[in-house]
């Protein structure tokens, strides 16, 4: 993604310039290691501001979560220390209903990805997410959630 990101920056400058910390794209891959333990890794492109050099940063998430927004605000989120907050909890507690724990998980970070960037009125950050569920046992997986900008396999 990078040269493709690179090309677009002249046209694009000022928005690309806007990202308040740097980060122009993440995809997040979760999944099992070699021992067969939940893993969690960040593929980011970075950006500097005034810079046409872009750069990809991997690394591994420890604790299989990361932020996806600012810390107070999902904090917040998390706690449910608003009545915002309140009610993105009663939304996952609704979708989440009868699913298991790893498709209540996905819902509840599909609802952070929809409502930190409302709650700082950043319409640059958050966005659609593609969401797909791996079968342990054999090669097969399933959408989740399937973002219109996705093929359908």
């Amino acid at each position: 993604m990078v040269p493709h990101i690179s090309a677009l920056y002249p046209i694009y400058k000022d928005l690309l310039d806007a990202r308040h910390d740097g980060e122009i794209v993440v995809g997040y891959f979760l999944g099992m290691d070699t021992d067969g333990k939940p893993a969690a890794v960040a593929a980011k492109v970075r950006h500097t501001t005034n810079s046409p050099i872009f750069f990809p940063d991997v690394s591994r998430l420890p604790n299989g979560y990361t932020m996806l927004g600012p810390i107070e605000l999902v904090q917040e989120f998390l706690a449910g220390a608003s009545e915002r907050a309140k009610e993105a909890q009663r939304r996952i507690e609704s979708e989440a209903r009868g699913k298991s724990d790893a498709e209540r998980r996905m819902i509840e970070l599909k609802v952070l990805v929809e409502m930190i960037p409302t709650w700082i009125a950043d319409p640059g950050s958050g966005g659609d997410i593609a969401q797909l569920i791996f079968e342990v046992q054999s090669p097969r997986w399933r959408w989740f959630h399937r973002p219109e900008f996705c093929p359908e396999n």
